[in-house]
């Protein structure tokens, strides 16, 4: 029978055994974690395998790793395994056990949370709410810092041993260094990536500059070919898949391209699909943006907006030359949506129409000097002879050699125009310019062959005068009437007063009639007249009155024939005057003159009596008649000296 000693020998034999066999088995885990750790590159697969072999290693309810918030005072739970909900939580770095591992640098040891007074200034309320009692902390520690803590938990009084202590601070080292291998991968990762991303950027680049330098070699061509604004429009609308539409400095639409068939020129029926509806012109969301677009010399993009007649979105883009505005391009999202490609061609493309309508301005400006200075020498009778005006008229492509009548534009109350403008000579010259360039379109519209150019104020038109008759009036008549429905659409704050010379059978004739022309453009400006056509018919006897060279006799006349009549109203402020004229104007009918100065017949009656008594005429007496009418005139009229 074996004695007590060797019984007790053989227990402690049978203890070692045992102890060697679990310490080989943690051996063997420990191993196989780290060789397991170590397999992974990918930094959340790592933290979550750390995770799940600390628990199965110790043998606990539940684990998380927590990784410190680089600068930032906080630790974030990166990953948990067998919590309810404790992943991606921020926990400042003083707070609960992660707090006094990252302070002590070695692991602690917890045997109730709930009742471990190190926790009790600091508790985390997740810890709480998971109902962890027994907690083994251990810090992650790289170099001189600890990057993290790893935490095992168990939610029962079980406490956790020192040698599980040491098999997780050991795993926690290894584990540092996975971590850490993981992040220099990741940056390597993202380093490559952000090398992609950016080798992918500039070749992206490069394909645009390549196809941006072919569109703009494109389009430069055609300028230099002299192919036109509306091939080149025809040829950005193809190249953007999208319409396009060019408008002049005051957004009218001069051509447009929907980019299938050719462009065109006429007025589409809705004006906002190629450009800026006139109405939406005066809203000030509309304001705004066109004033960004002034102010920064780029293109805006204007979003969908019914309401105000916008119906698509689009951009719209400046032409520019030296900082003037010279037009709008537009360029409407129809087809598809625009890239940043479209933008640097619609850029580009306002360029190439600044170069063309810079051609066009300066070829129509050179065209209306010659004209100017054509016409200076018709209407002034400085020319060598008949057949040289009639030829030099030929070079500037118009027929002088049948019979021509003269129509002369003038604007009404011109003063306000200057005033409207504070007299900025530029400005003037710029309202000139678009006033002849809308009576320009108006007659093109209605295929009226003529010479025109701007005289001072005003503008002087010559026309063919084939076929003179009573016709030829109406048809005078309807092109003013053209020109001022035209003035009318694109300028509404202004009318014109146009004036009908004489018909010239010969370039020997234009002297005469424009000197008529322009006297009897002063004596209608001198009654008031305007927003209507004047013929020298028409102004009868006015016509006659201004032929007299020394006006003061006209007042004399006047103060022979109505000088008591006009001082018995100044005295008396009586209108006897206004009342003869309007008798007269009437052809001396009671019933009419009543109604016109909405008066009695027989308050009417008594006034012409008073006035025949106060200047000792008789009304029925035709040249009393005449005298007084004519007085009436030139009293009514501010005749020019």
């Amino acid at each position: 029978m074996p004695s007590l000693h060797a019984v007790d020998q053989n227990k402690a034999l049978n203890r070692k055994s045992l102890a060697s066999s679990r310490q080989q088995l943690e051996i063997q885990a420990l191993f196989e974690t780290i060789k397991d750790i170590s397999s992974h590159l990918d930094l959340d697969k790592v933290l979550q395998a750390i995770v799940e072999r600390s628990r199965d290693l110790v043998g606990s309810d539940c684990a998380h790793l927590s990784i410190t918030v680089e600068g930032a005072n906080e630790v974030l739970v990166r990953a948990a395994v067998g919590y309810f909900e404790l992943d991606q939580i921020r926990i400042k770095s003083g707070e609960g056990l992660m707090g006094l591992v990252k302070q002590g640098r070695i692991p602690v040891f917890v045997t109730d949370y709930l009742m471990d007074p190190r926790l009790a200034q600091n508790p985390v309320e997740s810890a709480r709410r998971e109902g962890v009692r027994a907690c083994l902390g251990v810090p992650l520690i790289l170099g001189d810092d600890v990057i993290g803590v790893l935490t095992v938990a168990n939610r029962r009084a079980k406490p956790f041993t020192p040698d599980d202590g040491v098999l997780l601070s050991t795993l926690a080292n290894s584990a540092a260094i996975a971590i850490e291998n993981a992040r220099l991968f990741e940056r390597k990762q993202e380093q490559v990536l952000q090398l992609t991303e950016l080798n992918a950027r500039v070749n992206a680049q490069h394909a645009l500059l390549k196809r941006a330098v072919a569109m703009h070699d494109q389009l430069t061509e055609m300028v230099l070919e002299d192919r036109g604004i509306r091939i080149i429009a025809e040829t950005l609308a193809h190249l953007l898949d999208n319409p396009v539409g060019v408008s002049d400095r005051f957004h009218k639409l001069i051509v447009y391209s929907s980019g299938i068939g050719p462009a065109g020129n006429n007025q589409p029926e809705d004006t906002s699909q190629y450009g800026l509806p006139h109405d939406a012109l005066d809203h000030p969301w509309v304001k705004e943006k066109l004033q960004q677009m002034a102010e920064g010399h780029r293109p805006i993009y204007l979003s969908a907006r019914p309401d105000i007649g916008i119906d698509q979105p689009k951009v719209i883009a400046p032409i520019l030359a030296a900082r003037e505005v010279l037009g709008y391009l537009s360029v409407v999202e129809e087809n598809r949506k625009l890239e940043e490609l479209d933008f640097v061609a619609i850029e580009h493309s306002a360029t190439i129409f600044a170069l063309e309508m810079m051609k066009q301005k300066i070829a129509v400006e050179v065209e209306q000097q010659l004209k100017g200075d054509f016409l200076d020498d018709l209407l002034n009778g400085t020319f060598r002879s008949p057949k040289s005006v009639v030829d030099r008229a030929a070079h500037l492509g118009y027929d002088l050699s049948g019979p021509q009548q003269l129509l002369i534009v003038d604007v009404d109350d011109f003063s306000k125009v200057v005033n409207k403008y504070s007299g900025d000579e530029k400005m003037l010259l710029s309202f000139k310019k678009r006033l002849l360039n809308v009576i320009s379109q108006a007659l093109q519209r209605n295929r009226i062959r003529c010479l025109m150019a701007g005289k001072s104020d005003s503008i002087v038109i010559v026309l063919p005068a084939e076929g003179q008759g009573d016709g030829k009036r109406s048809e005078v008549d309807r092109i003013a009437e053209w020109i001022r429905t035209g003035i009318a659409r694109e300028l509404p704050e202004v009318t014109v007063l146009t004036v009908v010379g004489s018909v010239c059978p010969s370039v020997i004739d234009f002297t005469k009639s424009y000197e008529e022309s322009r006297k009897a453009l002063d004596i209608a400006k001198g009654l008031g007249m305007k927003n209507r056509t004047v013929t020298l018919d028409e102004l009868g006897a006015y016509w006659i009155l201004f032929q007299v060279r020394d006006k003061s006799e006209l007042q004399l006349f006047v103060r022979r024939t109505l000088g008591p009549l006009l001082d018995y109203d100044a005295q008396h402020t009586t209108q006897l005057v206004p009342t003869l004229a309007a008798f007269l104007q009437n052809n001396c009918c009671i019933q009419s003159t009543a109604q016109t100065l909405f008066v009695h017949t027989n308050t009417l009656t008594y006034r012409l009596k008073r006035i025949q008594e106060i200047c000792k005429i008789d009304l029925a007496n035709p040249e009393h008649r005449l005298s007084a009418q004519l007085a009436s005139k030139i009293i009514g009229s501010t005749l020019p000296s």
